[in-house]
């Protein structure tokens, strides 16, 4: 339930006034928001679910920093980061949809570097379908490396694979961006953030780039990394990360990465609010 006053009641009580919207059918979606303040000690969040083209929730509660010092507002940005994917995706389709970009064509028709080292039958798809091999670079990232995008994209092109392309899958969190992103670049000739802004952002009269203009800054919420308890169970991913050096999950998260939350250029990441979507990428 919504008061005139702009928040919402809940049958569960919580410390901090939670703001917004909720129809009534949703409710159960607002107390399970609250919840996690009380519960999980949730700093900070926000929430918008439309259905059918009408906004049913728009929660937001809380604070934009550990501190507790900044509250989150209605326009508060939040990282979401591998969302930022699907930003990637309807890029690349949108190509594939004008007949610019064919999905099941070589990956070397568009970039023919990248036809080497076991990688010459890699397609399209297997780049959009997280199966063409490199989900990590073995190859020692250098100091700012992920800050030059012809020198990941290099970097990349001269990678053997993990696994024959096309033959397995395997999440490619941190490579994505510009594996796909170079696709779009050598296709339409404007880099992913600019392919976005003129094709979709602005047309649609989105809150959301990729690549967020400094005025924005102030209102993204700082991220609170997550620390898990002795009670916690690893995931198999945890255990190879923490056992295997050359795991494909420590060398993704660790080859000259490093987060710094929110970093305006050092990976793609994606920004949430009301209005839309944000995304700042490499």
């Amino acid at each position: 339930m919504t008061t005139e006053d702009n928040f919402v009641e809940t049958t569960f009580q919580s410390s901090l006034p939670i703001k917004g919207y909720c129809h009534e059918d949703f409710q159960e979606v607002a107390e399970t928001f609250t919840q996690n303040f009380e519960k999980y000690e949730e700093i900070g969040s926000s929430l918008c679910v439309v259905v059918d083209g009408e906004i049913a929730v728009d929660l937001w509660a809380g604070h934009k920093n550990k501190e507790r010092t900044n509250e989150w507002s209605e326009k508060t940005l939040s990282v979401a980061f591998s969302s930022t994917k699907a930003a990637l995706a309807l890029c690349a389709h949108l190509l594939i949809d004008r007949g610019e970009l064919n999905s099941k064509a070589k990956v070397s028709e568009y970039w023919p570097e990248y036809a080497q080292k076991g990688k010459e039958e890699t397609t399209v798809e297997m780049i959009l379908n997280h199966s063409a091999g490199l989900p990590a670079l073995k190859t020692q990232v250098k100091e700012g490396g992920f800050l030059d995008w012809d020198y990941m994209t290099t970097l990349l092109q001269e990678e053997e694979p993990f696994w024959r392309p096309g033959e397995e899958m395997g999440y490619h969190m941190i490579t994505s961006g510009w594996l796909i992103g170079e696709l779009i670049r050598r296709v339409s000739g404007k880099s992913l953030g600019q392919f976005f802004n003129d094709e979709i952002s602005k047309p649609l009269e989105l809150d959301y780039w990729i690549g967020l203009p400094e005025s924005e800054d102030e209102r993204v919420a700082k991220v609170t990394p997550f620390r898990s308890s002795p009670s916690d169970k690893p995931s198999d991913f945890a255990d190879a990360f923490r056992t295997d050096v050359t795991s494909m999950q420590r060398l993704a998260l660790t080859n000259k990465f490093t987060i710094d939350a929110p970093c305006r250029v050092s990976r793609p990441h994606l920004f949430i609010q009301k209005g839309g979507l944000k995304v700042i990428s490499c």
